[in-house]
């Protein structure tokens, strides 16, 4: 029987990451030079996460996916892998300017379409997004300036504070400015084509690999929208409210705050994951319970209906997977 599950998360060392996963959430991780990125909720062929709790503790995700697909998912016609890839990320400097391909690019080049969101956990004063264009681009225009500093004069920046969302559908240009830890909702892909890096070598001195040739037949150049989300609020009383930050093909994201005790009662098949911003409680699920705290992502099978959060006053994340 499966329950609410928290899972191990898995440490990547980027030479822009930083340590900010580490100390604002108070974790114990194993020893690295940086901690760029923390793979919350993962299923792919050389990372796959763990259980940390309860009676399947040590589990790969991928094991009980394929053990208990209809408990997790809800429908006799679950995906292969889980369908997204839930992080958190720590720009200490600023990531690479890049594009992921979209639907029709990955068939193109035989690799994963990744469409993702950003939400803004903390942010320093001056932190930026790089993301879109501020005009169309002709592909020889493009390729003039990729691998350039004229690259980002070209397209959007735009201020980054706590709270806000940004979405980044394949085949926008984009990059996470310094100073800035979010939480990134995507599709369950790892592939990237990295088009400006800001002059800067690696740790062994060499310049990091770009990809620009891939890069002009993903990007969308004549995206000129602006990747900020607008808020919808939902539901507001004394008890709990309820916003939308994000409606996309493949996956539905809410922020929930509630200031008692809460029930979680899903009225649609299909799995949740939640990610606890602030605040602390308990989850309580038949004679399951835990305890959480800031930082902890929590997947939320199918078959656990109706869970109980314990709560003086919590604020977190919905995600939903749309299969």
């Amino acid at each position: 029987m499966l329950y609410p599950l928290l899972l191990d998360p898995i440490y990547q060392d980027y030479l822009w990451g930083g340590r900010e996963i580490i100390t604002k959430y108070d974790r114990t991780a194993p020893a690295q030079k940086r901690y760029a990125e923390s793979w919350e909720i993962c299923d792919r062929d050389d990372y796959n996460s763990k259980v940390h709790n309860g009676a399947l503790k040590g589990r790969t995700l991928r094991a009980l996916l394929r053990e208990f697909p209809f408990e997790m998912y809800g429908t006799l016609h679950p995906p292969k892998q889980f369908p997204l890839l839930i992080k958190l990320i720590d720009a200490h400097e600023h990531l690479s300017i890049q594009v992921h391909p979209d639907e029709n690019a990955a068939k193109q080049f035989e690799s994963e379409p990744k469409t993702e969101c950003w939400y803004i956990l903390d942010a320093k004063e001056d932190a930026q997004i790089f993301a879109g264009l501020k005009a169309p681009l002709t592909k020889e225009a493009f390729q003039k300036i990729a691998g350039t500093s004229a690259l980002p004069e070209a397209m959007h920046a735009l201020n980054a504070k706590r709270s806000d969302v940004f979405f980044i559908p394949g085949g926008r240009l984009h990059a996470i400015g310094s100073g800035i830890l979010l939480l990134e909702i995507q599709q369950n892909s790892n592939t990237t084509y990295r088009i400006y890096d800001w002059g800067r070598t690696q740790d062994d001195g060499t310049p990091r690999e770009l990809h620009i040739d891939q890069a002009i037949e993903c990007a969308h150049l004549d995206d000129i929208a602006s990747p900020k989300i607008s808020i919808e609020f939902l539901h507001t009383d004394e008890e709990c409210s309820v916003s939308s930050l994000i409606d996309c093909p493949y996956f539905s994201v809410k922020h929930i705050e509630a200031k008692k005790d809460l029930r979680l009662n899903k009225t649609e098949p299909g799995c949740e994951v939640l990610f606890f911003e602030h605040g602390e409680g308990t989850l309580i699920f038949e004679n399951h319970t835990l305890a959480v705290s800031p930082g902890m992502s929590v997947l939320i099978p199918h078959i656990c209906k109706q869970v109980t959060l314990e709560t003086e006053g919590v604020q977190f994340i919905v995600i939903r997977p749309k299969l």
